[in-house]
């Protein structure tokens, strides 16, 4: 089974998190976990690009991600359930929505 789980890094996403890690061995076999975070685009300006490049957001949206990931990362890590980790750009109930759908095996 694949199991999707986003995290924003605060308590209540831990906790989701740690429920998870508790109720790992309901399941006949060890679940597939896919933990998500995703950010809010940065808002288009006009010029932007003349002062702030592509690599420099895709770089900040990847530095933003991994510390709301790393909380997440620890407790599975420590719990030695294997995962993914995924950060994603969009509105966040719709990307995520749109992600479950794309991969059609998630238990959300």
């Amino acid at each position: 089974m694949k199991i999707l789980v986003a995290v924003d890094g605060s308590k209540p996403s831990l906790k989701a998190v740690q429920l998870l890690i508790d109720h790992a061995d309901w399941y006949r076999s060890r679940p597939e976990v896919e933990l998500v975070t995703v950010h809010l685009p940065v808002p288009k300006l006009p010029r932007m690009g003349a002062a702030v490049g592509k690599s420099q957001i895709e770089r900040y949206y990847r530095e933003e991600g991994e510390a709301m990931l790393a909380p997440a990362k620890r407790k599975l890590d420590a719990a030695g359930i294997p995962y993914q980790a995924r950060i994603l750009v969009g509105p966040v109930a719709e990307t995520i929505v749109r992600h479950a759908a794309a991969k059609r095996r998630f238990c959300l």
